[in-house]
């Protein structure tokens, strides 16, 4: 019996303990917080716009019976809590503001300041290959490795990594331009010279994508020796990126020419291919004559008429079997020849810059260079036109040291050739050239290469004197020139 009543009085105790706990005892604190969960979630300080409220938030004051425990949705509330991506608002869960009384009242209803719009500027959007809406991009950059049957593309996006490349044909190229339009609000390309023409940038260029035609380059810098397609296409494109944000030395852009411009620079340019073809078979047939009759050499023009009626007696039999197949050419070459003549020549008559030659400078010079430069006031000044030429010497300085030795030969071939075949006429017919007059003591005294590099200074020069005269610069009285005769009509 004893046993039994010590062990009510301790139950007891510990009855009394629990119902009345001791403040500075850690239990105690613990044992107050599970009783009154509410409370504990009630501390919140969120003054956010209040959605909606749960049914149960006017619930019974816990102090009536401190044994019963909130259900886990009751007093609970929603508040708009802003979302990082879209800055759009969306429902977070958190619990209410008790009331002195101890139940769960609604916070306070929503204030205009505190609501925010949504934003009323959207983006540009464009559909992307699985259906979701994707930004554009600022500016794409397509480097090119134009081939006559596939091409090479290498695409950076802004300013990312470029992506592999990628090889195409024509047709599938003008798809992929068309896609990147859609995809960027600025398209930027680029390729290099060649025999592709330029027929590919006025097709991009119709589509809306800005095309430029540079001037070919060794890209191998560091003596790789590999060079591929892919690799030449990514290192265009990288380039493109340095020009277009401002290095205009990255790359060196060539003029685009208009379809007229080409057409009739086309023409001066197959007169050149056939002469230098009509050079190359009438060599074909002297050398013919001197491997077969060492006592017998043909000079000069020998398809023409006089001339093969000659050599017809003269050579043997079978070695005029030999030649026949190359006269028969050579005077079909003479024919188109005069014919492509005749026709630069008179389109040079009709031009208003005739009073503008000097004598010496005939019409189909003049053609022939008008036709190359196409325009005169491309060039600013008058390094611009001479580096145009590549009669520019080379340099080769460093620190105290200068040495400057031949020509670049950086530049248009057709327009150095004629520059200096006019030279050589304008020493016979205009002695007063003052370029001429400071030169003509070294001419005379030089020997044959000083003279020709001397003649490849004057054609420099020329150049110069013809920008200044179709310029508006000068006058040919000023350079010491002699007007050419007028051309009767």
């Amino acid at each position: 019996m004893g046993s039994a009543l010590a062990s009510q009085q301790k139950l007891a105790k510990v009855e009394v303990d629990i119902n009345q706990p001791n403040p500075h005892h850690p239990m105690s604190m613990k044992t107050n917080q599970i009783k009154n969960p509410t409370a504990a979630k009630s501390k919140v300080t969120n003054s956010h716009t209040v959605l909606t409220q749960s049914p149960s938030a006017a619930s019974e004051d816990n102090t009536t019976n401190p044994q019963s425990v909130p259900s886990p949705d009751e007093g609970r509330i929603y508040l708009l809590k802003d979302s990082k991506r879209n800055k759009q608002p969306v429902p977070t869960k958190v619990t209410a503001r008790p009331s002195a009384s101890g139940s769960v009242a609604p916070a306070d209803p929503p204030a205009a300041s505190e609501l925010r719009p949504f934003p009323s500027k959207q983006l540009d959007t464009v559909p992307t290959s699985s259906g979701s809406p994707g930004v554009k991009a600022d500016i794409i950059y397509l480097g090119m490795d134009v081939h006559a049957d596939r091409q090479v593309v290498v695409v950076q996006v802004d300013a990312t990594t470029p992506k592999p490349a990628q090889s195409m044909d024509l047709k599938a190229l003008h798809a992929f331009a068309k896609k990147q339009l859609a995809q960027a609000h600025r398209v930027v390309a680029c390729y290099e010279a060649g025999p592709c023409g330029f027929s590919l940038c006025r097709t991009l260029l119709a589509l809306g994508i800005e095309c430029l035609v540079v001037r070919p380059k060794c890209w191998d810098e560091f003596g790789a020796k590999v060079k591929t397609d892919a690799r030449d296409a990514r290192q265009l494109c990288e380039a493109l990126e340095r020009h277009t944000k401002g290095n205009l030395n990255a790359l060196s852009v060539v003029r685009l020419p208009t379809e007229a411009e080409e057409l009739e620079r086309g023409i001066t340019r197959q007169r050149d291919a056939l002469v230098a073809t009509r050079t190359r078979t009438a060599a074909q047939g002297r050398s013919a004559v001197l491997f077969t009759a060492h006592s017998q050499r043909m000079k000069g023009q020998w398809w023409k008429p006089r001339a093969w009626a000659r050599w017809e007696k003269a050579l043997s039999a079978v070695l005029v079997e030999l030649l026949r197949p190359l006269h028969r050419v050579l005077v079909i070459l003479d024919e188109q020849i005069a014919q492509l003549t005749e026709r630069i020549e008179a389109v040079a008559q009709k031009r208003s810059t005739r009073s503008l030659l000097p004598k010496g400078v005939g019409e189909l010079t003049s053609e022939v260079i008008a036709r190359e430069i196409c325009d005169w006031n491309r060039f600013k000044n008058r390094r611009q036109v001479a580096s145009f030429t590549g009669l520019c010497p080379t340099e080769y300085s460093s620190g105290g040291t200068r040495r400057q030795g031949s020509i670049t030969k950086h530049g248009n071939p057709m327009l150095r050739k004629y520059l200096c075949e006019a030279v050589w006429r304008l020493m016979q017919y205009q002695s007063g050239w003052k370029r001429l007059v400071r030169l003509r003591e070294k001419m005379a005294a030089g020997s044959g290469p000083k003279r020709k590099q001397i003649v490849a200074a004057l054609a420099r020069m020329l150049a110069i004197d013809l920008w200044r005269l179709n310029t508006g610069r000068t006058t040919l009285e000023a350079l010491g020139f002699i007007a050419a005769a007028p051309v009767a009509a």
